[in-house]
């Protein structure tokens, strides 16, 4: 045994013993107290060449005294177990000690998926029942004496409950024994001189049904495999695995909580910065529990690629070097050469452009599978031509709509500029269901305004439920994001973002870096919000907005945003807008003179955008009667004109009204 190890061991033994007279201390007093016993600990450990200080060595050591089954780490405190009592009487000799800790931790290393499969099935007892240790020994495949150990150690929910065969506490003293069964009588298990009632015991069947862990779907994980400038990939393919370092990371069971998780990262990275150990949270607590038995993952080789599937639960082992300390079974594919960069799509690399060593990639999990020869490629999304039946329901040329489809097909962003009663919404919305092929669920339609922000577009927290009648902030997807998801998950499908009014908000404020992606499709940046990931914006995803060039509330685009769009103009004296009504009055077999009215009424108006839309007047009850005209007239036409002249003087009704313009000559 090295002198590092001979060092640890006697400090673990000093510990217990220390404990065993306290029952229960702080680390610093515990570690006090063992300096009291063993004064030459520190100087003997860095006379030997330990990689960190003697006080960190002890709380790593407790890990170990952990899974062996004989201390108890609480919040704030360590406590001995009654293991931990009884392997002091049992070897009350250092070495002795020694040898049986290190024996009894390679057994738990051995069997430590079995024993956290106890742990799981453990917490699924519900309060007023109770399992026989014999039961849930057998059904997890591990001995009784070691999981009972366990049990006390890790205490998960629900781990008094797991007694002997007969009913009884197994194995504690008095004081503990009394506790235990007051436990279990406030839960509604009831004892007689200390058994508990064998009626309300869960049979061997009753507890089988805990023991398989629910299943989501497949999944896809890059792992990164250079650690310290080392390239462990030859170990992996050789040996069967993946893996993480966790060399300062306790042992924890698969399926643990995220909270848990990052416990475990605040106590063993303590020295790291704060955002080096919020990387260390995500990426230990998708290998623990995020991840699956059949997930694909994905490693680099050098300059290729390894693709495998993951065969196993996570496992804590000691390696060389401490180097690959968190492993999974893995079956690698791609066990000759490498998958060439170049042959990855790009879809794909983009994604994996992340500083963190492990990378949720499910978005593209059918790439990896054509790679690995298990789907097809993902077909590629088509934007139809227009066809003469779609140019003759919105009474529009078929070349203008047709160079529409091709501006979306060389750049997915454009705009239709325009004053209001354009038809831009509209025009928008049935563009966007020809290019989806009539998939509703494939658009979104959202309107800015003036409070608008990054937050409501894309992500951000917000107020929600805490589950205990309170309030805790949430982060949420918003309808951008949601929408990009979709299009990731049907790549041969288009999908359109329609906004509208996209100028009556800060857009910079709303946009923030997807600015960015705007020109570069397939290029990953990091969100505010998710700065762990990247995220890409897929070629199948288009954005056609609409904006209200007439309203003095809206603000102008800038040039960089200008510059990312086509912009269409949609304008009342201008093709194909200026003679839209009057094909609108012929289609519908209703009288043209309302045309003739409009084009008038617009010769008048002093300014460009405040020219009035043909579609303020596309209501067949405003044709119908001479009162149904004056209404449009009196409703829609003259208070959007009373705006143009508010501050002139102008008696709009009279410049601007029915009677003035019948009076008037055509133009």
């Amino acid at each position: 045994m090295a002198a590092t190890e001979e060092i640890a061991s006697r400090v673990s033994f000093t510990l217990l013993q220390v404990l065993n007279a306290a029952v229960s201390l702080r680390p610093a007093d515990a570690w006090a107290g063992v300096l009291r016993r063993y004064p030459e600990a520190e100087t003997e450990w860095e006379r030997a060449g330990g990689r960190m200080s003697a006080m960190d060595m002890l709380k790593f050591q407790t890990n170990t005294l952990v899974k062996c089954g004989w201390l108890h780490r609480a919040t704030d405190t360590w406590e001995i177990t009654s293991g931990g009592r009884a392997i002091l009487r049992r070897y009350p000799d250092p070495g002795d000690f020694g040898a049986a800790m290190a024996a009894t931790y390679r057994y738990w290393e051995r069997h430590q998926a079995d024993f956290w499969t106890a742990v799981r099935l453990t917490g699924a007892i519900p309060e007023g029942r109770w399992a026989s240790r014999d039961d849930v020994a057998a059904l997890t495949k591990i001995n009784p004496v070691p999981l009972t150990e366990l049990l006390e150690a890790e205490r998960p929910d629900g781990w008094r409950r797991v007694l002997t065969s007969e009913g009884y506490v197994p194995h504690h003293e008095s004081g503990s024994h009394r506790e235990w069964l007051s436990v279990l009588s406030g839960e509604g298990l009831s004892n007689v001189n200390g058994q508990v009632a064998a009626g309300q015991r869960l049979t061997a069947d009753d507890l089988r049904q805990f023991v398989q862990p629910a299943r989501v779907g497949r999944r896809a994980w890059l792992v990164r495999a250079n650690v310290e400038g080392r390239n462990l990939v030859g170990g992996w393919l050789a040996e069967g695995f993946c893996s993480l370092q966790a060399d300062r990371l306790q042992p924890l069971p698969p399926g643990v909580g995220r909270d848990r998780v990052h416990a475990a990262v605040e106590d063993g990275y303590d020295s790291f910065t704060y955002s080096e150990r919020n990387q260390r949270v995500t990426e230990f607590f998708a290998f623990l529990s995020q991840m699956n038995e059949g997930d694909l993952v994905i490693t680099n080789d050098g300059p290729g690629y390894r693709i495998g599937k993951i065969t196993g639960p996570p496992r804590f082992t000691a390696s060389t070097g401490s180097l690959s300390n968190l492993r999974r079974a893995v079956e690698w594919v791609t066990s000759g050469e490498p998958i060439d960069l170049l042959d990855l799509p790009d879809t794909l690399t983009a994604k994996m452009v992340s500083p963190y060593d492990v990378v949720d990639l499910t978005e593209r999990l059918a790439d990896l599978l054509a790679l690995i020869g298990e789907g097809s490629t993902p077909g590629s999304f088509t934007l139809a031509d227009v066809s003469e039946n779609l140019a003759d329901k919105l009474l529009l040329p078929r070349d203008w709509l047709q160079e529409c489809v091709e501006l979306l097909r060389e750049r997915p962003q454009l705009i239709f500029d325009g004053p209001p009663g354009t038809g831009k919404t509209y025009l928008a919305k049935k563009l966007a269901a020809h290019i989806t092929g009539g998939l509703r669920e494939n658009v979104s339609l959202i309107q800015f305004h003036a409070n608008y922000a990054y937050e409501d577009f894309f992500e951000g927290y917000r107020p929600g439920d805490d589950g205990n009648g309170g309030m805790s902030l949430v982060k949420r997807d918003g309808p951008f994001r949601l929408l990009v998801t979709a299009a990731n998950q049907r790549p041969e499908q288009a999908f359109v973002m329609i906004i509208d009014e996209i100028n009556r908000c800060n857009l910079p404020l709303v946009f923030g870096e997807l600015y960015f992606l705007l020109d570069y499709r397939n290029e990953p940046i990091h969100p505010q919000y998710s700065p762990h990931e990247s995220f890409t914006l897929p070629e199948n995803v288009h954005i056609i907005a609409t904006m209200n060039s007439s309203d003095r509330s809206t603000t102008h685009l800038d040039s960089a945003m200008r510059r990312r769009f086509w912009i269409k103009e949609l304008h009342p004296d201008s093709p194909p807008v200026n003679d839209l009504l009057r094909r609108w009055l012929k289609s519908e077999g209703l009288p043209e003179d309302a045309a003739g009215l409009l084009d008038r009424l617009n010769s008048i108006i002093p300014e460009r955008d405040f020219k009035i839309g043909p579609s303020l007047l596309m209501r067949r009850s405003f044709h119908e009667s001479d009162t149904g005209l004056q209404r449009a007239w009196e409703t829609q036409i003259i208070p959007t004109l009373r705006e143009l002249h508010i501050a002139d003087g102008t008696a709009v009704a009279e410049r601007y009204g029915l009677s003035a313009l019948r009076r008037r000559r055509r133009p």
